[in-house]
């Protein structure tokens, strides 16, 4: 991995024939690995915008944490 993360994303059509390709909607890959699959200009805005990054993992947290209930 490089030091700086911001030049590591890039962001690319699904291809066809993958998972979600009929959606039209796009992948953002840091270093060969998917990181998310979304709108291309979200995908972009990940891809560009740490802020935006971090944002949508701390969502991607809250939203995987399970309840003490369960």
């Amino acid at each position: 991995m490089t030091d700086d993360p911001n030049d590591a994303y890039e962001v690319a059509p699904i291809p066809p024939g993958e998972l979600m390709h009929s959606y039209g909607w796009w992948q953002c890959v840091r270093n060969g690995e998917l990181q998310w699959i979304g709108p291309e200009d979200r995908m972009r805005e990940l891809a560009s915008d740490p802020e935006a990054r971090n944002e949508a993992r701390r969502s991607k947290m809250h939203h995987d944490r399970k309840s003490a209930d369960a």
